[in-house]
């Protein structure tokens, strides 16, 4: 049998005979040769208008939001979970027979995919936003963007109260400087000497002094840089810092000295407590993360609010990047942790929209 030809898929005229009437197709979809004329039939105008790419399309019509119960469905596998680890003990008991191990694990396999699924898929359904019909998937809302990079900004930033910078105002940034490290070696030397009684060993006086100067200068060269909060230092006294050290039974001398806010900026937040939770216990000199005056006079009216409705507790408030607002824990006098409440308090955007200066 010979082949049959292949047929170029055109139609139209004044071509060879071959072409003139195409036994394979007669869709139309195909461009015309020069000169030619298409065949056009009677749905050929409403099929030659939805291949048209020219042409303005309206624009889509997107479903609704979804609207989801997030506390009830938080709730229900909070309780499955709990259930789950009745299930779990109930494996783990002996004499239970193997048909009841069967069906328990498979009740904590089939917990676990609805777990994923919750958390992977129906959770995230609900945040995704829409605005005037138009869904804005991996957009964020600018005012919440704002907040945010002003507190990963303060989580990298620490101010530093009561630093000794000599005993003469200074102005010069790079004396300052200087003057700031000699601080935190001669407090570091102070308190270091001061935990010891009348009477002790010198050398050990000595070898710990060493020590607390070297945690000092380790806490230090985490800063990535320093800046000094003022056109000069000035007279001051450490009163807070020798309230603040009584308290926990320690021994402070109280003194006159030059002294200005301190900012040291960090790589990272981590860098930033260690640096404070070193300043604090090695040099007994306060530093606490920087946050613009805005965010600072709105964390304070929160903590008194929480101060009066936890009487008699000490309470301690933060800011928490994850849901930008502000969060709050208490502990009894002497208790070894802290316990979180419920009660927050979402950061007002009006709080950073025009105000970024430090306190």
């Amino acid at each position: 049998m010979k082949p049959v030809p292949m047929i170029p898929p055109v139609t139209g005229w004044n071509g060879p005979a071959s072409v003139n009437s195409n036994f394979y197709d007669d869709s139309g979809f195909f461009r015309p040769r020069a000169g030619s004329k298409r065949r056009r039939g009677p749905d050929q105008d409403e099929i030659d208008g939805r291949f048209n790419l020219t042409k303005p399309f309206p624009p889509p019509v997107l479903p609704p939001p979804v609207r989801l119960d997030t506390t009830a469905i938080k709730n229900l596998m909070v309780d499955g979970a709990a259930k789950v680890t009745a299930v779990n003990l109930l494996v783990a008991e002996k004499g239970v027979p193997a048909h009841a191990k069967v069906l328990a694990e498979s009740v904590v396999s089939l917990y676990s995919i609805i777990e994923s699924i919750v958390e992977k898929a129906i959770m995230p359904l609900t945040e995704i936003k829409f605005t005037d019909n138009k869904r804005a998937v991996g957009t964020p809302d600018p005012e919440e963007q704002k907040i945010r990079e002003v507190l990963e900004t303060a989580e990298k930033t620490s101010v530093i109260f009561g630093a000794n910078l000599g005993s003469a105002p200074i102005g010069s940034r790079a004396t300052l400087a200087n003057n700031f490290t000699a601080g935190l070696r001669e407090a570091a030397m102070n308190k270091a000497k001061a935990g010891f009684g009348a009477g002790a060993d010198t050398n050990e006086v000595s070898a710990a002094a060493a020590e607390a100067v070297r945690v000092a200068a380790d806490a230090l060269s985490c800063a990535e840089g320093l800046d000094f909060l003022g056109q000069c230092s000035r007279e001051t006294n450490n009163h807070k810092d020798v309230e603040f050290e009584a308290k926990r039974g320690t021994l402070l001398a109280k003194k006159t000295f030059c002294s200005m806010p301190v900012i040291a900026t960090f790589e990272d937040r981590n860098s930033r407590i260690f640096f404070e939770n070193t300043l604090r216990t090695t040099c007994g000199i306060r530093a606490t993360m920087s946050l613009p005056a805005g965010i600072r006079s709105e964390l304070r009216k929160f903590h008194e609010e929480i101060k009066r409705e936890h009487s008699g507790k000490i309470v301690m408030t933060r800011t928490d990047i994850k849901t930008l607002s502000f969060v709050a824990f208490s502990k009894l006098d002497g208790a070894p942790s802290w316990t979180r409440l419920e009660k927050t308090m979402k950061i007002p955007y009006s709080c950073v929209s025009g105000n970024s200066s430090y306190e």
